[in-house]
């Protein structure tokens, strides 16, 4: 009978030792599950972050190049303007000699009447 005892203990001993194998086992699956869970996570994270780096370092490039090109269109608006003007002078200065052969001529006339 104390045989049979020892061996229904030893039975229970060993039952329960593996019971809490099991359960160890499985807390340490779940946490293994909840690490990968979490490094999948930070990964997530780390993708968007870089994202949102890229996307602002482009932006920046786009306003850099939209700065150059608004830059160069405004030294080529003041070329022409720059142009326009050097004409306009020219043409002032050929209205204003017209004007005076105009003028000498009306005056070589008005002499010749006189005369």
């Amino acid at each position: 009978v104390l045989e049979k005892e020892a061996q229904l203990h030893e039975a229970k001993v060993r039952a329960q030792m593996e019971a809490q194998q099991a359960a160890f086992e499985q807390m340490r699956m779940k946490l293994a599950g909840e690490e990968t869970l979490m490094g999948q996570k930070m990964e997530v994270k780390r993708r968007e972050f870089l994202f949102m780096q890229n996307a602002e370092k482009k932006a920046e490039d786009d306003l850099r190049r939209q700065r150059l090109k608004d830059e160069a269109k405004a030294r080529e608006d003041l070329k022409e303007l720059k142009k326009q003007l050097n004409m306009s002078q020219e043409e002032m200065k050929k209205a204003e000699t017209r004007k005076a052969e105009e003028q000498a001529r009306t005056a070589e006339l008005m002499i010749r009447m006189k005369e």
